[in-house]
């Protein structure tokens, strides 16, 4: 189970990073984004989509710190 999320979570993170996240100059924007997507996911209700909505908020402000390091 946790890889089928993990690879739904990188999809998503990755959707994002390409859509929007990469427009973005201010990280408070960016990170805002990132949550609201993974709590919107939390309150989908199945049990998958609560650990895909956790592992897309870890993964996309992992990836938000990381374009704002440089």
């Amino acid at each position: 189970m946790i890889f089928s999320t993990v690879i739904l979570a990188i999809i998503v993170v990755s959707l994002l990073w390409f859509l929007i996240l990469q427009k973005l100059n201010h990280p408070g924007f960016s990170y805002f984004i990132v949550i609201a997507v993974g709590v919107a996911l939390l309150y989908h209700g199945s049990v998958h989509s609560i650990y895909i909505g956790i592992e897309v908020m870890g993964l996309g402000c992992l990836v938000v710190w990381a374009k704002h390091q440089s």
